[in-house]
């Protein structure tokens, strides 16, 4: 069973919906083994526990929220399966 993170930094809430909703059609349908986090849960977060993670921040000015962004350029995730959403952030992991 896959182990998959999904961690998302919102402002209004829209963004952790979808996450939750992301997080449920990864258990549902593909058996995925999910937590999805707040980047407001940082002592929770243990990525070395996850093979998977799904990075989703609320977009403001056409920037990503800073504290995922700062957490994402901090932390090493080779080795990880990846993705972003929304997929128009899709250069983030080039910038890290």
């Amino acid at each position: 069973m896959k182990k998959t993170l999904v961690l998302y930094a919102t402002r209004i809430g829209a963004t952790a919906d979808t996450a939750k909703v992301i997080g449920e059609t990864l258990k549902e349908k593909f058996s995925h083994d999910v937590k999805v986090l707040s980047i407001k849960d940082k002592s929770k977060i243990q990525i070395n526990n996850f093979t998977n993670i799904v990075f989703g921040s609320s977009i403001t000015a056409g920037r990503w929220k800073g504290n995922l962004k700062r957490f994402i350029k901090k932390n090493n995730f080779s080795g990880k399966e990846k993705t972003l959403f929304p997929k128009k952030s899709v250069g983030l992991f080039n910038e890290v």
